[in-house]
């Protein structure tokens, strides 16, 4: 299995990527603007980002496109832009989250246990209103996760810093296994 994790200048990049080797024990080779080998990979985790630029939002739309319908993972920033590609919109929380918050998760496909569980989020924006074939399955600061009709999973939090339960969501979405 080869894992890409597309680094959209995320500051949480070591730490991606050692969640990413210890939840699907797969390596990942990490993808910089403007690399676009998506193809040759089977799954996909797309990173948050500190700052938005022209070039990189159209490298992440042409990579959101070349994704097709392989599994793959968008966090806060990524997730966020999948939302706007898919017709969706977003709103300012009026304050900057950052640290442990409790999300809801609904009985979802992906095998993530219903109920509350504490994750990492550090975001000013939150999903006004969800894109075209965007499925939510956890609440919290307004929308915290949900699927697409292609099956890919979009995280409002960062399940690099969330512990236990990240590594578990990762492996939960990727592998099909909570445990």
């Amino acid at each position: 299995m080869k894992v890409a994790i597309i680094d959209n200048g995320s500051a949480l990049l070591d730490s991606l990527k050692t969640a990413v080797r210890t939840a699907l024990e797969y390596n990942p080779e990490v993808l910089t603007y403007p690399d676009i080998s998506v193809d040759q990979f089977d799954w996909l985790v797309f990173s948050g980002r500190a700052q938005r630029s022209i070039e990189t939002d159209l490298w992440m739309n042409n990579l959101i496109k070349r994704s097709g319908n392989r599994p793959a993972a968008f966090i806060c920033y990524a997730a966020e832009f999948l939302n706007m590609s898919k017709g969706g919109s977003l709103r300012r929380i009026g304050h900057h989250l950052h640290g442990i918050y409790d999300v809801f998760f609904d009985k979802n496909s992906i095998g993530i246990p219903p109920g509350r569980h504490a994750v990492f989020e550090s975001r000013s924006l939150s999903i006004a209103r969800l894109g075209t074939g965007l499925k939510p399955i956890a609440s919290g600061n307004g929308i915290e996760a949900f699927l697409s009709d292609a099956g890919q999973l979009g995280l409002m939090f960062h399940p690099e810093m969330s512990n236990d339960f990240g590594l578990m969501t990762l492996r939960a979405y990727f592998k099909g296994k909570y445990f």
